[in-house]
């Protein structure tokens, strides 16, 4: 038995019950129809394809080169048994473009810089494999921090962010990419704190030529606004959306759209350190207001689910700190139930003096899965802080952490759980290895949610490792 295994052996398990309250702050629209309603998906656009497929691929927007000052890296996780091939193609926002091979050895993990690839600034990636069962995620990292988000699967026609900021020294880009040989014309709205509902006229019936990288930068049309929803819609095609946040010098994040919003959303552990908090942003795009039942996990004492209304194309807000029944310095989980699609963020941030980064956005759980992958942290993580997952399912399920051991995927001994619904499991602080140390399998007997946190960082929830679910 290694040491890792023996640590995990004595991971505390911290058992919650529901319960909270809100804060919430509604935005006026300024025209009903400003946000496009939300579609209902065909394909999930953050999937796993089986093993057995004779191809699949992923798409990456979002990106920066070393000279922009976030380097961004591909994170290639395969999850089957034998090796898979494939070819990853970077794209700038001037149009330069390369392509180079890749492999993936089975159980194992490759990384590719696409940045080393193109000249420009902001840089965009596809990658085509000759089968099924990879993962692909999209780290960036620079003097501000750094953040990693998985890619998407599929286009799609519509993409939500529920949370960013253009306050004085932060910065928020949405960047659109268009890997398909068919042009797209998009749009993007603006659900603000300051100004309402924005449809700004330069973002309207936006051309993303066929192969193409479109960056625009937010603060041209909203400037110093501390809380920003977006909503990017297409006229015709469809393309990948990817949200990218500079806060100040204190927090890089990087996010994928969500293309359908759902009626549960789950961030499986978040925490309020003195000096700190986090915040929970909730975007309802759609023509009607939707009420939304919040659910707190606390590690003692019980508390009734609390509720809330999301006005139409508008927003809402959560604090942590604001709640009297949430104790600071204490890991806690929320479940969002709502009556119509909402999006979700968490936005966290860690007492100043801290590891840097101090401040992250990271897009909660809108999809249950039954098996689900994580990468090892990469560098410049050195580990993981917390694992939490949560039951989604509605009636008891079982829970086993593998990680690849030989020929195979291996039960961890010490990693296997009873979760019951509303009693989340959460390993760590500190979480041991194999836990960050090697890419895991999640493997329960019905839909949870999984959340990974990785440090550095000022705090659990500052940099996340969103987990990808198996096809």
């Amino acid at each position: 038995m290694s040491q890792g295994t023996r640590r995990l052996l004595a991971v505390v398990t911290l058992v919650f019950v529901f319960g909270g309250i809100a804060v919430v702050d509604r935005i006026v629209g300024r025209s009903p129809d400003a946000v496009a309603g939300v579609p209902a998906p065909a394909v999930a656009a953050a999937r796993i394809a089986p093993e057995g497929v004779e191809s699949a691929a992923w798409y990456c927007a979002g990106g920066t080169s070393a000279a922009a000052g976030a380097t961004p890296t591909l994170l290639l996780v395969n999850d089957g048994s034998r090796p898979v091939a494939g070819t990853v193609t970077a794209v700038d926002a001037g149009g330069d473009r390369d392509s180079t091979g890749v492999v993936v050895p089975a159980r194992a993990s490759a990384r590719v810089s696409p940045a080393s690839m193109v000249s420009g600034s902001d840089v965009a990636a596809s990658v085509v494999l000759d089968g099924g069962g990879v993962g692909v995620w999209q780290q960036i990292a620079g003097p501000a921090g750094w953040s990693v988000a998985p890619c998407a699967s599929a286009p799609a026609t519509h993409w939500y962010f529920a949370h960013g900021s253009t306050r004085s020294g932060d910065s928020l880009a949405i960047a659109l990419y268009n890997p398909s040989a068919t042009d797209a014309v998009a749009s993007i709205t603006l659900a603000t704190s300051t100004n309402g509902v924005i449809a700004p006229a330069a973002y309207q019936g936006m051309s993303v030529p066929a192969g193409s990288l479109v960056v625009a930068d937010v603060a041209d049309h909203d400037q110093d606004d501390p809380a920003v929803a977006t909503a990017v819609s297409t006229l015709s095609g469809s393309l990948v959306a990817a949200e990218r946040q500079v806060s100040g010098q204190t927090g890089l994040s990087l996010l994928s759209g969500d293309a359908w919003p759902g009626t549960v959303t789950a961030f499986p552990v978040s925490t309020d350190p003195t000096g700190g908090g986090a915040t929970f942003h909730l975007f309802n795009p759609s023509g009607s207001a939707v009420s939304v039942s919040a659910a707190v996990g606390l590690q003692h004492g019980t508390a009734a689910p609390i509720q809330l209304t999301v006005p139409a194309q508008g927003t809402a807000v959560l604090r942590g700190t604001s709640q009297t029944r949430i104790p600071a310095d204490t890991p806690y989980s929320l479940v969002l139930s709502s009556q119509g699609p909402i999006a979700a963020a968490r936005e966290s941030d860690a007492p100043a003096g801290t590891a840097q980064p101090q401040t992250g956005i990271s897009a909660g759980v809108a999809v249950g899965g039954d098996r689900w992958l994580l990468p090892a942290v990469p560098p410049p993580g050195t580990g993981a802080w917390y694992l939490a997952v949560v039951d989604l399912a509605g009636k008891p399920v079982t829970v086993t952490v593998r990680a690849p051991v030989g020929d195979g995927w291996r039960a961890v001994p010490g990693a296997a759980w009873n979760v019951t619904p509303g009693v989340p499991v959460v390993v760590g602080p500190k979480a041991p290895a194999p836990v960050g140390t090697e890419p895991l399998e999640i493997v329960a007997s019905g839909p949870v949610a999984v959340e990974l946190d990785a440090a550095p960082a000022g705090a659990a929830g500052v940099v996340v490792l969103p987990a990808l679910a198996l096809g």
